[in-house]
C-alpha cells in the first residue's frame, strides 16, 4: 500500500491550479463568448419575442439548450476577425428554446445570441427538425427555386408587407439601418418571404439576410442568415479540418472489438464463478443514480430534445425522470458490462487498483486509504487542467485552433453547479481505466501493457474535452492526459483516477462560467469552485480522521474470498504434516560401531519422502529411503501406505528382495499405476559388516570408502514399485552385497537432493554429491549430512528447493 507524498502532491496542486487559472484567459474562448443568459432569462426573453410576433406563449412548457454554430463556413468566417457588428449578428453560440402549447399540437422556436438578442423566431411546427444553425447559403437557395405559385383561377392574396416591416424593425432592432430599405418578395403557396440584404463595402465576403415570412396576419418566420460569396465557400470547403471525425471514427472502430472482448470475457466469467456480481451490480447502481441526477439537474432532457409536453408540474416533472431514467440505462449497461468485466481482471491481481473504490461501494467511508485516493486525485486535478493550456504555450501549437468541447451546454441548465459535473469525459475514463487497462495489463508484459495504454489512450481521450483542428495534436494532447491518469492509476488507485478526472474538470467549468458576465451564471462557478474545495477539505479530515484497513484487503479478491476455505485447508495440512513427521522416526537408531544421521525436508507442507529403519527378526537393521509420486497430501497419504506395508512385511521377511517383491504386490493392488514409490533398502548386518541391498528405481546410494580411497554409487537394476503386479518387478529386481569397512560411510538420499535447480537451471547432480563425500572422511555421520546439505543450500542460492530432500548418513566406525 503506497502511502502519498503530500508534500509533493501540495507543490503539483500550487503548479498545476495556478498554471491553469494564468493560461485559461489566454487561450481559452469562452473568455470571448459574453453570454448573458440563464435558463430562466432564456425562457423569459423567449416569451417576450413571441409575444412580440403575436403570439402568447405564457405557461407553455419550455426547454432550452445552448450549441456552437455547426455550420462550417459560419465558423470559419467567425474566425478571421469579421466586422464586429457582424460578430455580433452572428455569433457563434446560439441559445435555442422550444415552446411547447399545454395539451396542443402548438410549437414555437427562439433562438436567442448570447446577449439575449433574437436570432431566429418560428411558430407553430414550421420545422421540428430544425438546426440551430441554418444553411441560407445552400438550403434557403435551394428552397427559393421550388417556390410553387399559386394554382391556376385562384387570385393571389396581396402580402402583407406592413406586418413585415414591423417585425423586422422589432426583429433587426438597432442594426436596422445596415439593411436596405426595400425588402425581396418571394411566395410559395402559402407564405409571403420578405428579404432585407445587409452588404458591407469593407468585407465583400459576405451579404447578410434579415428574413420575415408572413401569412395572413401572423408573422411564421424571422430570421437572420449570412449568405456568403461562392469564393468564400470554395475557401472555407478548402479549410475544413477532419480532425475530430477522423479521431473518433477510429474510436468508432476500436469500439465494436473491445465490446465483443468485453462480452466474451463477462460470460467466460459468468460460466467459471470468476464475476465478481456484487461490486458489479453495487457500481452499476452508483453510477445509474449518478447519471440520473447529474443529468436531470444538468439539462440531459432539454439538450438531447426530448419532448415533454405537459404543463410544469408534479405529473410533468415524473414524466422527465421516468424517460430520463429509460433513456439512462442505455449509459449504465455498458459501464456495468466494462466494469464487471475488467473488475474480474484487475481482482485476481495482488495489489490491485479498484481497492478504493470497492471501499466506496460498500459503504466503509471511514478508511483512511478511500480518503487518500480522493484527496490525491483532487490536488492532481490541477496537472490534468492546465496540461491543454501549457502545451497550448508550444511554438508547434501557436496556429492549432483550440476549443473547449461544451462548456457552454452548462449556461442554460436547470443547475448549471451540477451540469459542471456532467461530461462525456468522464465515461470514457471510466470505462477506460475500469476495463481497458486491467484487460492490457491482464494479458501483457507490464512494459509493453503501458506502452498498449499509453496509444490506446492518446486516441481515445484525445477529442472528449477539447476540440482541436490537428490530428497530431489532438493525439499529442490525449497522449499526456493518459500518462497523467496511468501514472495516478499506477501509484494510487482507480478511485484516485476519478477524482483528479472530475476535479480537472470541475475547474473547468467553473472557470467557463466565471469568465461570463452574467451574475447568476458567476455564482454558479463560485458553487463549483466551494463544492471542490469542501470535497478536499473533506477527503483531509477524512485522512486524517480515518482508519486503516488490514493488509488482507489487497490480497487478489478471488483469493480473499476464498481465505475461509484456505485456512482451513492449511489448517488440516499442518495436521497431516505434524502426523507425517511422527511417523518419521524420532531418532536415528544406536549401534554400536555405527553412526546413523538423518533428516527429511518436505518442499511443501507435507510431502512424498520416506526414510525409516526397521527391525528385522535376525538382529539386522533395515534402513529405507523412499519417494512417492506427486506432492502434497496424496503423496503423504501413499507414504503413510508404503510405510506400513514395510513394517508388516518385514515382521515375517529379512532379505531385501523377497521385502519388495511383497510390497510390491500390494502397492499395485491399492494404487493401479495411480502413483509409484521409488525405494532403495539397505540391510546392515552389524556384526559382520555387511550391506545387502536392492533398489526399486530410487537413487543409487553413495559408498564412500577411504581405505581404497574410492567412491561408488550402489546401483543394482529395478524398477519402481506398483507400477506392474509382479512378473516384470520380480525379474528385473536384483539384489546385491557389500563388505563396508572402517571409516566407510554410506549417503542414502532422494532426488530432491541431486535434482536441486538454480536460478541459473543447473541440477546439483551426482558429481556434486561425490565431490563432497569424498571431503566427509574425517566427519562423524551428523557432520557428513550437514556438509551435504549446506553445499545444496549454497548451490540453490535464494532459490527454494522444488522437491523433497531426505538423506540418511550411516558411518561405520
Amino acid at each position: 500500500m503506497n502511502k502519498p507524498n503530500w508534500l509533493t502532491l501540495i507543490a503539483l496542486a500550487v503548479v498545476g491550479y495556478g498554471a491553469f487559472f494564468a493560461l485559461y484567459p489566454r487561450f481559452s474562448p469562452a473568455t470571448q463568448w459574453n453570454y448573458q443568459l440563464d435558463r430562466a432569462r432564456a425562457i423569459n426573453r423567449a416569451h417576450e419575442i413571441t409575444k412580440s410576433f403575436g403570439l402568447d406563449t405564457t405557461g407553455w412548457d419550455a426547454q432550452v439548450q445552448t450549441r456552437r454554430q455547426r455550420d462550417d463556413q459560419h465558423t470559419y468566417y467567425l474566425r478571421q476577425q469579421p466586422l464586429p457588428v457582424v460578430a455580433a449578428l452572428l455569433p457563434s453560440l446560439l441559445t435555442e428554446v422550444k415552446l411547447h402549447a399545454p395539451g396542443k399540437d402548438g410549437l414555437a422556436i427562439v433562438q436567442l445570441t448570447p446577449q439575449g438578442r433574437p436570432f431566429r423566431f418560428c411558430r407553430e411546427r414550421c420545422g421540428d427538425n430544425i438546426q440551430i444553425d441554418p444553411d441560407p447559403g445552400g438550403k434557403r437557395e435551394k428552397e427559393k427555386l421550388e417556390e410553387k405559385a399559386a394554382p391556376a383561377g385562384q387570385p393571389e392574396a396581396p402580402p402583407n408587407q406592413a406586418l413585415a416591416e414591423s417585425a423586422f424593425k422589432s426583429f433587426s432592432g438597432a442594426e436596422q439601418p445596415l439593411f436596405a430599405p426595400a425588402p425581396q418578395l418571394t411566395r410559395d403557396r402559402q407564405n409571403a418571404k420578405f428579404t432585407w440584404t445587409a452588404s458591407f463595402n469593407t468585407d465583400d465576403r459576405l451579404k447578410l439576410l434579415a428574413e420575415i415570412s408572413v401569412r395572413g396576419e401572423q408573422v411564421r418566420e424571422a430570421a437572420f442568415a449570412p449568405n456568403f460569396s461562392e469564393a468564400f465557400q470554395q475557401e472555407a470547403d478548402a479549410y475544413e479540418n477532419p480532425t475530430q471525425r477522423v479521431l473518433r471514427a477510429i474510436m468508432g472502430v476500436l469500439l465494436l472489438p473491445l465490446s465483443i472482448i468485453c462480452l466474451f470475457l463477462f460470460f467466460i466469467g459468468w460460466g467459471n464463478g470468476e464475476l465478481l456480481h456484487r461490486y458489479a451490480l453495487l457500481s452499476f447502481a452508483l453510477c445509474y443514480v449518478l447519471l440520473v441526477v447529474c443529468n436531470y439537474f444538468g439539462g440531459y432532457l432539454d439538450d438531447r430534445s426530448i419532448d415533454v409536453s405537459l404543463n410544469q408540474g408534479p405529473l410533468a416533472t415524473l414524466l422527465r425522470l421516468l424517460v430520463l431514467a429509460l433513456v439512462m440505462l442505455l449509459f449504465a449497461a455498458p459501464l456495468y458490462l466494462f466494469w464487471a468485466s475488467g473488475h474480474s481482471l484487475a481482482a485476481r491481481a495482488p495489489g490491485r487498483r479498484t481497492v478504493a473504490f470497492e471501499l466506496l461501494l460498500k459503504g466503509q467511508l471511514k478508511a483512511r486509504y478511500l480518503w487518500e485516493q480522493v484527496a490525491a486525485g483532487v490536488l492532481l486535478g490541477g496537472v490534468l487542467a492546465a496540461l491543454p493550456f501549457l502545451l497550448k504555450t508550444l511554438p508547434y501549437l501557436n496556429a492549432v485552433r483550440f476549443g473547449i468541447r461544451d462548456s457552454y451546454s452548462q449556461f442554460t441548465a436547470p443547475s448549471p453547479a451540477i451540469a459542471a459535473l456532467t461530461n462525456e469525459h468522464l465515461f470514457g475514463v471510466f470505462l477506460f481505466f475500469s476495463f481497458i487497462v486491467p484487460l492490457l495489463e491482464a494479458y501483457l508484459p507490464r512494459w509493453w501493457a503501458s506502452l498498449a495504454v499509453l496509444v490506446a489512450g492518446s486516441i481515445w481521450l484525445s477529442g472528449e474535452v477539447y476540440f482541436i483542428t490537428s490530428i497530431s495534436a489532438a493525439l499529442l494532447l490525449g497522449g499526456g492526459l493518459t500518462a497523467i491518469y496511468y501514472a495516478i492509476y499506477r501509484r494510487f488507485d482507480f478511485l484516485a483516477v476519478l477524482a483528479s478526472a472530475l476535479s480537472s474538470l470541475a475547474v473547468l467549468q467553473a472557470l467557463g462560467l466565471l469568465v461570463q458576465p452574467y451574475p447568476a451564471l458567476k455564482n454558479s462557478g463560485w458553487v463549483v469552485l466551494a463544492g471542490l474545495g469542501g470535497a478536499l477539505l473533506v477527503a483531509l479530515i477524512g485522512v486524517w480522521r480515518g482508519n486503516e484497513i488490514p493488509e488482507a484487503t489487497f490480497e487478489p479478491l478471488l483469493q480473499a474470498a476464498n481465505r475461509v476455505e484456505r485456512e482451513r485447508l492449511k489448517a488440516d495440512l499442518e495436521v497431516a504434516s505434524r502426523a507425517q513427521q511422527q511417523m518419521l522416526p524420532g531418532e536415528p537408531p544406536r549401534l554400536p560401531g555405527y553412526d546413523i544421521a538423518a533428516i527429511c525436508t518436505p518442499s511443501k507442507d507435507v510431502g512424498g519422502d520416506l526414510y525409516d529403519f526397521i527391525n528385522l527378526p535376525d538382529g539386522r537393521l533395515g534402513i529405507v529411503v523412499a519417494d512417492v509420486s506427486g506432492k502434497g497430501v496424496p503423496a503423504a497419504l501413499y507414504m503413510t501406505l508404503t510405510k506400513g506395508l514395510l513394517a508388516s512385511v518385514a515382521e515375517e521377511q529379512s532379505d531385501p528382495g523377497n521385502i519388495l517383491r511383497e510390497v510390491n504386490r500390494h502397492l499395485y493392488e491399492a494404487c493401479r499405476k495411480k502413483v509409484f514409490v521409488t525405494l532403495f533398502l539397505g540391510v546392515l548386518d552389524p556384526a559382520t559388516r555387511t550391506l545387502t541391498y536392492a533398489r526399486a528405481g530410487h537413487n543409487p546410494t553413495v559408498w564412500r570408502s577411504p581405505a581404497r580411497n574410492a567412491t561408488e554409487l550402489l546401483r543394482p537394476a529395478g524398477m519402481g514399485l506398483g507400477l506392474n503386479q509382479g512378473k516384470l518387478f520380480n525379474t528385473t529386481l536384483q539384489v546385491a552385497s557389500l563388505q563396508l569397512a572402517a571409516a566407510d560411510t554410506l549417503f542414502f538420499y532422494s532426488d530432491g537432493i541431486t535434482e536441486a535447480m538454480n536460478a541459473k537451471q543447473e541440477e546439483y547432480g551426482e558429481e556434486r554429491l561425490l565431490a563432497v563425500a569424498k571431503q566427509t572422511d574425517k566427519l562423524n555421520a551428523g557432520a557428513a549430512l550437514n556438509a551435504v546439505m549446506t553445499d545444496v543450500k549454497a548451490f540453490l542460492g535464494s532459490i527454494a528447493p522444488q522437491d523433497d530432500q531426505t538423506l540418511v548418513v550411516v558411518k561405520v566406525s
